[in-house]
């Protein structure tokens, strides 16, 4: 039987790795390293590509947190909107979206290595949500899954 999962799934988990690292690796960054940059990219379009995946790794993060809430006060699995193309749009818009972009308006080559880990141990631990979702939902959550990727949408023939 797996344990009682939050509303906030393996989220917190995710967060309390994430941000330590990016402190450390944000300093480093700046007292040892504060010339390696992307400086093939120029500074306005780095915020402007920035900015386009941060607006819309926030869009998907609101829409996605607003059905989750809905569906676990009610007792439901998701599987509209945004959740009929990726199973986990909340993870995907930090580690694909929203991560990237402030990587990119800093510039900073060694940035990078923050949302690399934040997917490394998201893949680590999301076996443990998709667990409790199957042991909660069945095969209603086995054949979604089986439909929808875990960050990135699926290639469908």
């Amino acid at each position: 039987m797996t344990k009682k999962m939050t509303i906030w799934g393996i989220g917190w988990t995710l967060v309390l790795t994430g941000v330590p690292f990016a402190v450390v690796i944000g300093y480093l960054n700046s007292r040892f390293l504060p010339n390696l940059r992307l400086s093939f990219l120029p500074q306005a379009a780095a915020w402007i590509a920035g900015g386009i995946l941060i607006l819309c790794g926030v869009a998907m993060l609101f829409m996605s947190a607003g059905a989750v809430r809905k569906a676990f006060r009610e007792g439901m699995l998701v599987t509209s909107g945004v959740f009929s193309l990726i199973r986990n749009p909340i993870y995907c818009a930090w580690i694909v979206l929203i991560l990237p972009g402030i990587v990119l308006i800093s510039r900073s080559v060694l940035l990078w290595l923050v949302p690399a880990l934040m997917y490394v141990v998201f893949k680590m631990l999301i076996k443990k949500e998709d667990g409790f979702l199957e042991e909660r939902f069945g095969d209603e959550y086995r054949q979604y899954r089986a439909k929808t990727g875990e960050l990135f949408p699926r290639l469908r023939r």
